[in-house]
């Protein structure tokens, strides 16, 4: 072969590589590794080079790995969606933090913010989760989260609600993590400006370096003082360059009310198992507007079937969950406490079930119930797996004919 072929083909070979997902076979770096969901966009690569100046090793993600390896080939890059879990899952491998920086590029179709800002954004969480990240940072907006009500800006394809229900998930995941709602972003270098760090009901509008949020977020990534914090960023002209850490230091953690509907986010989901010669489905839609929808039901081979509404609810002394078998009478449990992807009801005036408890571990959803049947106690579980899509009708093996 001649050299020029030869230089060529390791050209290609070496660009195909540097946009593959990670194997087991790809060397390991030394540092610590902080992927950055949406590395390629123009926030993304600021992040990109934070990471690496603060000495850690950054790995960016995007769709178009071949394209981005091309641009910016002295850069680490892995290809994935945020819309496909199993892609995640061999992103986030070997990762020990995430910086997440994406954002609908459409208002309508599967770029829309509900598929991204969303369903993109709770699947990188779940990925995290499951592959044990020590930090998670997630960019999001300065209008964003539950300090005001996001159904009253419909723009862009209600975004604002979108990235709210996606903080919302990420509070309820276990993980460790920090959410900053930046300004309108912008190309001004860092620290021209005073950075400020403010709660986001103060927000009212600004903008922010997309530089300075980068430096913000890599800061945050092993800052005690960020941990379980949200918050707004801008800069602002007679603000202090440094002003932003003293104030991030005073602002409190989020609130951890363990009997908040939203620390339950993590329920949501389409939900299969098989048992006894039947199908099993438990279908939760997400927390919003003080109530979650979901629907239980089971289908034999020979047709036979049976349902369950439920849905959970916020009340003034507490949250509920109702179950009505059949779409017949309902039973009301309360939630007891939840923590860390369980959740436990209690109706101490019904014999069975009296207590409901649900928990999740990764892409696996138990639920227990107990109590007493004919003056014996009784306990009962179940282990449901996530199904990653409504369009695809769930059945176990033994029922596909």
């Amino acid at each position: 072969m001649k050299m020029h072929a030869l230089a060529a083909a390791l050209t290609v070979l070496l660009m195909a590589c540097a946009c593959l997902p990670l194997t087991a076979a790809a060397s390991a770096p030394q540092q610590p590794v902080v992927l950055v969901i949406g590395g390629s966009g123009r926030t993304g690569l600021e992040m990109m080079r934070a990471v690496n100046a603060a000495g850690l090793h950054a790995r960016g993600m995007t769709r178009d790995g071949e394209r981005t390896s091309r641009t910016h080939p002295a850069l680490d890059w892995v290809t994935a969606d945020a819309r496909d879990p199993q892609a995640l899952r061999l992103a986030t491998q070997g990762v020990q933090y995430v910086i997440c920086a994406i954002g609908a590029p459409a208002v309508d179709g599967p770029d829309a913010p509900q598929f991204v800002d969303y369903l993109g954004v709770v699947n990188v969480i779940d990925a995290a989760v499951a592959a044990g990240v020590q930090h998670f940072v997630l960019v999001s907006s300065g209008s964003a989260g539950p300090h005001r009500e996001p159904r009253e800006t419909p723009r862009l394809g209600y975004i604002l609600l979108w990235k709210t229900l996606a903080e919302n998930h990420l509070k309820g995941s276990g993980l460790d993590y920090t959410i900053i709602g930046p300004g309108g972003l912008d190309a001004t270098p860092a620290n021209k400006e005073g950075l400020v760090v403010l709660p986001r009901s103060q927000y009212t509008g600004a903008t922010v370096s997309r530089r300075d949020v980068a430096r913000v977020a890599v800061d945050a990534l092993t800052n005690t003082q960020a941990d379980g914090k949200s918050f707004a960023l801008i800069n602002r002209q007679d603000a202090e360059t440094e002003t932003w850490r003293e104030q991030l230091h005073e602002l409190p953690a989020d609130a951890t009310d363990t009997t908040a509907i939203e620390n339950l986010s993590w329920l949501a989901g389409h939900w299969t198992r098989a048992g006894q010669g039947a199908a099993i489905e438990e279908l939760w839609l997400p927390a919003d507007a003080g109530i979650m929808l979901g629907i239980n039901r089971s289908v034999t081979a020979a047709g036979a079937r049976a349902f369950e509404w439920l849905r959970i609810e916020e009340r003034a002394d507490g949250v509920y969950y109702l179950a009505a078998p059949g779409g017949g009478q309902t039973t009301e449990f309360k939630l007891l406490a939840s923590d860390r992807r369980r959740a436990r009801f209690a109706s101490p005036t019904n014999d069975f079930p009296r207590t409901i408890e649900y928990r999740r571990d990764a892409d696996k959803l138990t639920a227990t119930v107990d109590g007493t049947l004919d003056g014996k106690p009784v306990s009962l579980s179940w282990t449901w797996s996530l199904q990653q899509s409504l369009r695809v009708p769930f059945l176990p093996p033994q029922m596909q004919h």
